[in-house]
């Protein structure tokens, strides 16, 4: 398929010259994938579906316990840029500047970006033709409680995401 923005021909879910997302619907599949939901198990934690990792939550946790909280800054990464996969948004905030953004204003950014991801996440929802479920208060408010707050706000997105991806 060809970027919308640069013209560069290409068949994955993000642009490799610009870093834009292909549209949902125009990436051929590729590898071993399957899109029946319960396929997914321990073993094979995570699956491809039309460019989105659907992730084990609880391996997740586990990685962010593990590494005293630094696989959070990647989990950042990746719920950011498949929500805006998922939402098809036109020039969107990659993973990177947004964890970068949030850690130079000492977590100001992080609560606009939690908030945003509800959006986000309402946009994605809207596109597969379901209701918005108007979640980011609800991350908004579980980013400020201390220690486990981010953990349990991130697992419902993640949790979000696989729903949608899968769908």
């Amino acid at each position: 398929m060809k970027c919308e923005y640069c013209g560069y021909t290409f068949n994955a879910p993000k642009c490799p010259n610009c870093g834009a997302f292909a549209p949902a619907d125009k990436i051929e599949p590729s590898g071993n994938f399957t899109t029946d939901p319960k396929k997914i198990t321990n073993d094979n934690y995570i699956q491809y579906y039309a460019g989105v990792k659907v992730r084990s939550i609880l391996l997740c946790i586990v990685l962010c316990l593990i590494t005293c909280g630094l696989y959070l800054l990647i989990w950042m990464s990746n719920l950011n840029d498949e929500s805006n996969f998922l939402s098809r948004e036109p020039k969107p905030t990659t993973g990177t500047p947004a964890v970068l953004y949030s850690i130079f204003t000492c977590g100001i950014y992080l609560l606009y970006w939690s908030y945003m991801q509800g959006e986000r996440i309402d946009k994605a929802r809207m596109i597969k033709n379901l209701p918005p479920t108007k979640m980011g208060i609800i991350y908004l408010v579980l980013i400020l409680v201390p220690y486990i707050g981010v953990i349990v706000s991130f697992s419902l997105m993640q949790n979000e995401i696989n729903r949608l991806a899968v769908m």
